[in-house]
């Protein structure tokens, strides 16, 4: 088995159409309202959203609700991965494992920015 490399970056406007085209091709519904939203919680700081690529094609995405819908999440102030999807890899690859932008997110603070790095 072959192994992927992989980049993990937060979510842009032009991110989407390829985003809903992506999973479009797995029979997987996503709407663009969906990450619009996303998109739009994410420059309100309200989400995170991460998406992971190999060069120019997508894997999959998380986002990161700071303020959770989960009451007891919500009590304790405890973010919560609220969307997380991950597309089929081609036959014989395996991910490169690396430390998720998650817990690079949590060792530098709650800048998406820094998150990525």
């Amino acid at each position: 088995m072959s192994q992927y490399q992989f980049e993990i970056r937060s979510l842009k406007s032009t991110d989407i159409p390829l985003i809903v085209a992506a999973f479009a091709a797995e029979n997987w519904h996503k709407p663009t309202s969906l990450f619009e939203q996303y998109l739009f919680e994410q420059n309100n700081k309200k989400r995170v959203v991460w998406l992971a690529f190999n060069e120019d094609q997508l894997l999959g995405y998380a986002t990161l609700k700071w303020c959770s819908n989960y009451h007891p999440f919500n009590e304790m102030n405890i973010p919560e991965i609220v969307d997380l999807n991950v597309l089929p890899l081609p036959p014989n690859r395996i991910l490169e494992p690396r430390k998720t932008a998650i817990s690079r997110h949590l060792e530098k603070g709650r800048s998406p920015d820094e998150a990525i790095q």
